[in-house]
C-alpha cells in the first residue's frame, strides 16, 4: 500500500510536469491508492477449513489527470490515467492519454478553482464527542446505535 506522503509527492510532481507543458491551461491531478482484502468461500465444500477457500489481499494505485488543452478550435478538457505509476514517466503516458481524448465542450468554463481556506471534512463537528446530545426519544420502531467503550456495537430500541 502506498503511503499518503507518496501520493501527495506523485501527484505535487505530476502537477508541476503538466502545468510547465505549453498547450495546459487548467490541470487536476489525482493520485489514488486502495486495498481489498477477498475471501472466496464454498460453503457445501468438504475442506476442513470451514469453506475458505482461497484468501486474497489486492493492492491497486495510480495517478490521474484532468486537463484543459489550447486548440486551434478552442479549448478542449481530457481525461488520463496511468494505473500502477506514480512516477514522471507514468504522469506523462497519463497527460498523453488526456490530450488524446481531450474534446470541445461549449458548456464547460473552468476546473475548480483552489480554496483559500482549508478543508473541513463533511459532518465533522468541533463538538468534542462527550459533549454531543443523545436523542432522548426517536420514532416509533427506530432503534439507535452505541458504542461501548470496548468497541461493541449495540442497538437499543426507541419509544
Amino acid at each position: 500500500m502506498r503511503t499518503i506522503g507518496e501520493l501527495a509527492k506523485a501527484a505535487e510532481e505530476a502537477l508541476a510536469l503538466v502545468t510547465s507543458q505549453p498547450a495546459v491551461v487548467e490541470a487536476e491531478v489525482f493520485a489514488a491508492a486502495n486495498s481489498a482484502l477477498l475471501t472466496r468461500l464454498n460453503y457445501t465444500s468438504h475442506i476442513p477449513c470451514n469453506g475458505v477457500e482461497e484468501p486474497k489481499s489486492t493492492d491497486s494505485y495510480g495517478i490521474g489527470i484532468q486537463a484543459v488543452f489550447d486548440a486551434p478550435d478552442g479549448r478542449r478538457i481530457g481525461f488520463g490515467s496511468e494505473p500502477s505509476d506514480l512516477t514522471s514517466a507514468g504522469a506523462e503516458r497519463a497527460l498523453a492519454k488526456a490530450r488524446n481524448a481531450a474534446v470541445a465542450d461549449p458548456e464547460f468554463v473552468s476546473l475548480p478553482a483552489r480554496s483559500a481556506s482549508p478543508r473541513r471534512r463533511a459532518g465533522r463537528s468541533r463538538v468534542a464527542p462527550s459533549a454531543r446530545s443523545q436523542p432522548r426519544v426517536g420514532w416509533p420502531g427506530s432503534r439507535r446505535m452505541t458504542t461501548r467503550s470496548d468497541g461493541w456495537a449495540s442497538s437499543s430500541a426507541g419509544t
